[in-house]
């Protein structure tokens, strides 16, 4: 990797010898593609890529192109480095809702995924939070390992490659955009205004921003936004599992285009926590991409297997979502204004013991998550019975 200090988005503040060892480390690190298409899986809208570590180690890793650099997971299951001390302290990761980390170095060896290798990877570490619920996720791939390269999503059939000369551009369109390494800005075009936004693979989302911003840029757009509410809690995440809480404004933009590609019904979330503006997988994956880190364009095509998906779950109509953590507890982290849920008394952190008879108090997680997440939205008697100030209680909507 020849370009190393724009690589970070650590806060430096140490000697000035950690920064010597550290670009000494990482100018060793290479990338080696296999220009081939391999699959990925798409879970929670993460794009998901099995990862081969040393020892036989095979883990998911999250493909998060708004993280500025790779990352792994401490007490995640990749235990033959775990045990080891850290090769270098250093810096901080700063997330897109300025949350910072503490980030330690370790030399991991090579890493191989069916699309490119990566040798002599020197990465941050950073302590363990929940990435995707129930896929056992070690980490993120970041924008880094694809400099000079050609990445291209194919989401229409979940497969990607990664090239080192631009294939043949006939069936794909370019569209505008901005690139400050190591990430790519989407330029959208939303009334007569041209607006920019990272692209980030980590968020789910479609477009996510600051409070202040839609203030100052959305003033007089009025008629382009529908369907907008209030949201009490954790209203959404990033890949890198930070968490913006407080209160969000949803809505949803009925209309901007992409170059000239028309793009209706993105969902826009609106919080002050967030310190960037972002777009995310709610918005790619109605696309293929070509991300051309050789010369900095991006080029797209339509994905014709894309369809809207319904939003009628249980809990998109009830109007409140839960978190989980690994003590096996339940909790609810989002709360509509006016909802079903609000009306009937529920308040964030109220700790879920059941919900319609699905009882939380066992030991796997990922199964209690399963039958929540296929609860029936069109049931108009239901029964959420939670554990507040150590007192149990029953709402009924």
């Amino acid at each position: 990797m020849k370009t190393i200090l724009p690589l970070f988005i650590f806060i430096f503040t140490f000697a000035s010898c950690n920064v010597s060892k550290l670009i000494k480390y990482k100018s060793k690190e290479k990338v080696e593609v296999e220009n081939k298409f391999t699959k990925f899986t798409i879970k929670k809208d993460a794009i998901i890529i099995k990862t081969h570590f040393p020892n036989n180690d095979q883990h998911n890793m999250i493909l998060d192109l708004g993280a500025g650099t790779t990352v792994l997971l401490k007490n995640c299951g990749l235990n033959y480095f775990e045990s080891l001390p850290p090769d270098l302290n250093f810096g901080k990761i700063i997330s897109a809702d300025n949350t910072k980390i503490k980030a330690d170095y370790y030399k991991i060896g090579t890493i191989k995924t069916n699309a490119f290798t990566l040798s002599h990877a020197f990465l941050s570490v950073i302590p363990d939070f929940q990435l995707v619920q129930c896929d056992k996720s070690v980490g993120v791939w970041g924008a880094d390992i694809f400099e000079d390269k050609v990445l291209i999503l194919r989401m229409e059939d979940s497969t990607m490659a990664v090239f080192d000369t631009l294939p043949s551009l006939s069936k794909w369109t370019i569209v505008e955009s901005d690139y400050k390494f190591p990430h790519f800005y989407v330029v959208l075009k939303i009334g007569n205004q041209k607006m920019k936004f990272l692209l980030d693979t980590g968020c789910s989302s479609g477009i996510v921003i600051s409070q202040d911003y839609f203030n100052k840029e959305f003033h007089g757009k009025g008629n382009l936004i529908k369907d907008s509410s209030k949201w009490f809690g954790r209203a959404f995440s990033t890949a890198s599992g930070f968490l913006a809480a407080d209160t969000t404004t949803k809505a949803i933009l009925t209309e901007s285009r992409w170059g000239d590609l028309i793009v209706d019904s993105i969902p826009l979330l609106i919080n002050n926590n967030m310190k960037r503006n972002v777009i995310g997988m709610d918005v790619f994956k109605r696309f293929n991409l070509l991300l051309d880190y050789k010369n900095n364009k991006i080029y797209v095509q339509k994905n014709t297997k894309f369809v809207m998906p319904p939003l009628t779950s249980f809990f998109r109509k009830m109007g409140f979502s839960f978190q989980s953590s690994k003590d096996n507890t339940f909790t609810i982290a989002v709360l509509k204004v006016n909802s079903p849920a609000e009306k009937a008394g529920l308040k964030v952190g109220d700790q879920i013991l059941s919900i319609n008879n699905i009882k939380t108090d066992v030991d796997n997680n990922c199964e209690i998550i399963n039958l929540l997440n296929g609860l029936d939205g069109s049931l108009t008697n239901n029964e959420v019975i939670v554990r507040r100030n150590n007192e149990t209680l029953t709402f009924n909507f």
